[in-house]
C-alpha cells in the first residue's frame, strides 16, 4: 500500500538512506532498476498486487529471463541485496524467498531494533 511505501521510506530515510527509489508495482519496479545503475538495495512486500515479490526478485535475478539489453546489472556482483517484505515470516516463506534469489526475509512491521 502506499501507506507503507511511505512509512518505509521515512525509516530508512531516518536511518541515513537518501537515496531512495519507490515503485508502485513489479513493472515499475523493473522498470526503474534497469535504468538505475548502482542500486545496491532492494526492498519488496512479497504481495505486490501486480505479480509478487518472489517474481520480482527472481526477474531481477536474471533467472527468469536475461537482463534486457541496456541493463546495467549483468553480474552477480552488480546485483543489489533483495529482502523481502511480509506480514507473515514463517519458515516456509523464507525458504520462497531463498529460492526466489533473495538474501533475507523481514516482517512486518519492522522491528524497532532493526531500525538503528
Amino acid at each position: 500500500s502506499m501507506l507503507n511505501l511511505t512509512l518505509t521510506a521515512r525509516v530508512l530515510r531516518s536511518m541515513g538512506f537518501m537515496s531512495i527509489f519507490t515503485a508502485s508495482g513489479m513493472a515499475e519496479a523493473l522498470e526503474l532498476f534497469m535504468k538505475s545503475p548502482g542500486i545496491q538495495l532492494v526492498l519488496t512486500d512479497l504481495d505486490l498486487g501486480e505479480g509478487d515479490g518472489f517474481e520480482l526478485s527472481r526477474k531481477l535475478r536474471g533467472t527468469v529471463a536475461e537482463p534486457p539489453t541496456g541493463s546495467h546489472h549483468h553480474s552477480p556482483s552488480d546485483w543489489p541485496v533483495i529482502i523481502g517484505l511480509s506480514g507473515a515470516a514463517e519458515q516456509d516463506v523464507a525458504e520462497q524467498c531463498a529460492q526466489a534469489g533473495m538474501n533475507a526475509i523481514l516482517s512486518k512491521p519492522v522491528p524497532r531494533g532493526l531500525q538503528q
